[in-house]
């Protein structure tokens, strides 16, 4: 029984020490040779020159929401950040002194009618007595001077009650395109007076990349054009269109002003900060795959076959970060080498790899 139990455990460990491992990546054997590593070649070529110009991300349009008339305010729809379409409710002041205003109005207007109306009257009449002749024209032009004055009177009560009801439509104050709050001024109750801001607005979708550029490189751009831009904490290009650029230099800083307009798809923040990236010429240079450098003990590199399968550690001195995602290699390379893509954890200075 004891035998039976001993050989079905060694059965065990001899399947377990020669099964097959199925590897997904690249492996190593006992001899240190690697299999399924993959290559790429260091790449001499025309690298870049960039000038990086600090800026901002701003709105293409932005507006201030103040009132036409003043007022209580009644309702505030909104808050910051939201986000509204156009015609939304933004503020709603209280309408009761414009009604009671518009009332009164209309009944003055009606008072005005009614004594335009006596005033024809008269007029009528003692036009027919004086053609009798049992009228005087003295009363015939008194009645005429106070018709006169009546209609006068009609005028400005329309007049009057007309501009009352254009201030009607300042009690609800829209926003005039898809926008997104970014400020806010007033809550209920308060007073709105003419002209104060009480909200401020940025249309969506509508966004630029703002920067200021030395008088030498403004000639390296022009409207309609194309800039790279990276945000600060981002790692993605975006492509930008140029919109703006103003050759009147500041006679202080010796820039000028440039702007680029952002991808629509893209919502962000009014203020992020940014890097405008601008090709102001070429130079040979050396680049490698992000993918081949690591980190050996603390020191960035990268490994080099050699002719006979070894792979060597190469320390080296990197520098930009290129678009395509290729890295500019300044020192410890010399052009030729063949590096390993993505290497393993587990690769050190000497292992071999396998050759064909």
């Amino acid at each position: 029984m004891t035998s039976s139990r001993t050989w079905g455990l060694v059965s065990i460990i001899l399947f377990a020490v020669t099964a097959p491992v199925w590897a997904t990546g690249p492996e190593v054997g006992p001899d240190r040779i690697w299999r399924g590593l993959a290559l790429a070649t260091v790449e001499r070529r025309a690298i870049p020159l960039v000038y990086e110009s600090p800026g901002h991300v701003m709105a293409r349009e932005s507006i201030a929401v103040a009132s036409r008339i003043t007022g209580f305010v009644e309702q505030v729809a909104v808050e910051i950040g939201d986000v509204v379409e156009k015609g939304a409710l933004l503020v709603a002041l209280d309408d009761t002194q414009i009604e009671r205003s518009i009332a009164e109005a209309e009944a003055a207007l009606a008072a005005a009618r009614l004594d335009m109306e006596d005033a024809r009257r008269d007029v009528a009449k003692y036009q027919a007595l004086l053609e009798k002749q049992t009228g005087s024209r003295e009363r015939l032009e008194k009645s005429r001077l106070r018709l006169d004055l009546a209609r006068v009177e009609v005028e400005r009560a329309t007049a009057v009650l007309r501009s009352l009801k254009a201030e009607r439509v300042y009690i609800r104050m829209v926003s005039p395109f898809k926008a997104r709050i970014t400020g806010r001024s007033v809550d209920p109750g308060a007073l709105a007076t003419v002209g104060a801001p009480l909200l401020h607005l940025e249309r969506v979708g509508q966004q630029e990349f703002e920067t200021r550029l030395p008088r030498r490189f403004l000639g390296h751009l022009a409207p309609a054009g194309s800039v790279m831009i990276r945000l600060d904490g981002g790692t993605e290009w975006i492509r930008a269109i140029v919109s703006h650029v103003v050759e009147v230099v500041d006679p202080n800083s010796g820039t000028g002003l440039v702007r680029a307009i952002l991808p629509e798809a893209l919502t962000i923040p009014s203020g992020t900060f940014g890097t405008l990236h601008l090709t102001v010429g070429h130079d040979d240079g050396m680049v490698v795959p992000k993918a081949t450098l690591t980190l050996r003990a603390g020191v960035t590199g990268c490994f080099q076959q050699t002719a006979d399968g070894t792979l060597r550690f190469r320390a080296v001195r990197t520098g930009r970060n290129l678009a395509d995602g290729q890295v500019e290699i300044h020192s410890g390379l010399n052009g030729d080498e063949e590096l390993v893509v993505d290497p393993p954890r587990l690769l050190r200075d000497g292992d071999r790899m396998a050759m064909p």
